[in-house]
């Protein structure tokens, strides 16, 4: 064989190894190119789907660290009405949120105020000349060591700063070394998806915030409206919430549900009289004032009836019986006045909510048969019908027609709910916050429903509801309940089938009817 042969065949040997370099790097190259596409395809899908803000950040502080192999990395919020910057997310470290001043002295807030991108080698060896700083008290604390840094602005479409995204450390073969273009390509297009993922959320959430304003506005409104109720509504979003939460089997979307329903349940006393809502006695004051006017009448026609008896009776007899016939009526007269202040000191006892017993059932009969008829022939009941129906009330201070209007409030919050445009995680507001008054056993209104119609969230409500009303300190009325007293009243209606047995032994085991000694724990 030549030695020109064997260089040809050498040659052969050699252009096929250098394509099959060439092909493998530009397989590599596709396959990179790939699971990039791919990457940011699940991202945007991912943060198109968040709409809980700090889920969010979290969810784009990740996705970066990850795509540029960063140790930490930190999001802020820009907040120009109080120009701050609002720290939310970071990773592995857990923190609640701190705010640091949007001014150029710190590196985050440098690139908040100018809009410029930084990337640096090593913070520790920034010059004196730049208008910012490494603040190293972090490092100093946690014993970290922050050298490379990649600080990017997000933009919204108005093309105002919304959002600063700060990246730590890149790491490449247990090295850290600095950021490169790559780098700020890939977080340059991820800010991108991410500053209008933020965007949605901000104002998702200043939707929800004005929201939930109007709602819980509406409810304090409609507490007011009423003294005896004042802060009811709060109350009984406390022990909902708490009771949903100590349950555990509710998503956040679920307690949230909850917590409105809690808000709106008494909407529909909107619709009901002020002087039915507020009412304390069984007779209002000025009710109560016309029966003592009444009855101060019947005394003193009767005095004047008396005294022109006496002087007809004086023109007819001798002198010696005028002093006996004076004595006499001016007896009867004392006696007729002090029987009607004992009849109006009764309607006084018996005007307080209470239980009215047989006893006092007849004597107040026997107080509405009287009349006094002067001495012209005209009649003058001591009580009118209506006086008279609403002092026979047997317990409480309603009539029946009262309690009526007082129970349509569950079917007028039905009927002012169902008209919102609740969202689809929202759409059972109106039917949990209209039903809070039925009972298992059927024996509740406004629909006489069983316990198999009856939500676990409706029950919830149900138990936050009548225990507030037992130990509520605003119900002038009535003196508010010890806990105890009221939770024995709760065990019995549980133990009669009226309400749910194992919600309230969690109520109880979980001590959620202390929520409302604690005053920061609204329920927000």
């Amino acid at each position: 064989m030549s030695a020109l042969s064997g260089e040809l065949k050498t040659n052969q040997v050699a252009v096929p190894a250098q394509n099959i370099t060439i092909s493998t790097i530009s397989q590599k190259s596709e396959a990179l190119f790939d699971e990039t596409s791919m990457r940011f395809i699940k991202i945007a899908i991912s943060l198109s789907q968040e709409k809980d803000l700090k889920k969010l950040m979290n969810l784009i502080t990740n996705e970066a660290m990850q795509l540029t192999s960063s140790a930490r990395g930190t999001l802020y919020l820009v907040d120009r009405e109080r120009q701050k910057l609002i720290f939310y997310v970071t990773n592995q470290l857990s923190f609640n949120e701190i705010t640091i001043p949007l001014t150029p002295e710190s590196i985050a807030g440098y690139v908040g105020v100018t809009g410029e991108t930084l990337m640096l080698d090593d913070v520790y060896e920034l010059s004196e000349e730049l208008p910012y700083k490494f603040n190293k008290s972090f490092d100093q604390r946690t014993g970290f060591r922050t050298k490379s840094m990649l600080v990017v602005p997000l933009s919204s479409h108005k093309n105002e700063i919304i959002g600063i995204l700060q990246l730590i450390n890149k790491e490449s073969e247990n090295e850290i070394i600095g950021y490169n273009r790559t780098d700020l390509e890939l977080i340059n297009a991820v800010g991108s998806l991410a500053a209008v993922s933020i965007e949605n959320a901000l104002l998702y959430k200043e939707i929800e915030n004005l929201f939930e304003a109007f709602v819980r506005y509406s409810a304090t409104a409609i507490d007011e409206r009423d003294p005896c109720t004042g802060g009811h509504s709060r109350r009984v979003v406390l022990y909902s919430v708490g009771l949903a939460a100590a349950l555990g089997t509710f998503s956040q979307a679920q307690i949230k549900e909850i917590k409105y329903a809690a808000w709106l349940h008494d909407i529909g006393k909107i619709g009901v009289r002020e002087a039915v809502l507020s009412k304390e006695n069984k007779l209002t004051n000025t009710e109560i004032d016309v029966v003592r006017c009444r009855l101060n009448m019947i005394c003193e026609m009767m005095q004047k009836d008396a005294y022109e008896q006496a002087l007809q009776l004086m023109a007819s007899k001798s002198e010696t019986c005028e002093g006996i016939v004076i004595q006499s009526l001016k007896e009867n007269v004392s006696r007729f006045k002090e029987e009607v202040a004992n009849d109006f000191n009764y309607i006084s006892q018996i005007n307080v909510p209470g239980f009215m017993t047989d006893e006092k059932i007849r004597r107040l009969e026997a107080i509405r048969n009287k009349k006094y008829i002067n001495s012209q022939g005209q009649a003058f009941e001591y009580l009118s019908q209506f006086e008279y129906e609403n002092l026979m009330v047997i317990r409480g201070n309603l009539t029946n027609y009262e309690r009526m209007e007082i129970e349509s409030h569950v079917t007028k919050t039905y009927e002012i709910l169902k008209h919102i445009p609740f969202t689809r995680e929202l759409k059972n507001v109106p039917e949990f916050a209209s039903k809070h008054h039925e009972k298992l056993d059927g024996t509740g209104y406004p629909n006489r429903i069983l316990a198999a119609n009856i939500p676990v969230q409706v029950r919830i409500i149900s138990i936050a509801d009548i225990y507030d009303a037992l130990t509520a300190q605003d119900r002038p009325y009535k003196k508010a309940m010890p806990a105890e007293v009221a939770l024995k009243i709760l065990k019995e209606e549980a133990a009669a089938g009226k309400l749910d047995k194992e919600l309230l032994d969690l109520f109880i085991a979980e001590e959620v009817y202390k929520l409302s000694d604690d005053p920061s724990t609204l329920a927000e």
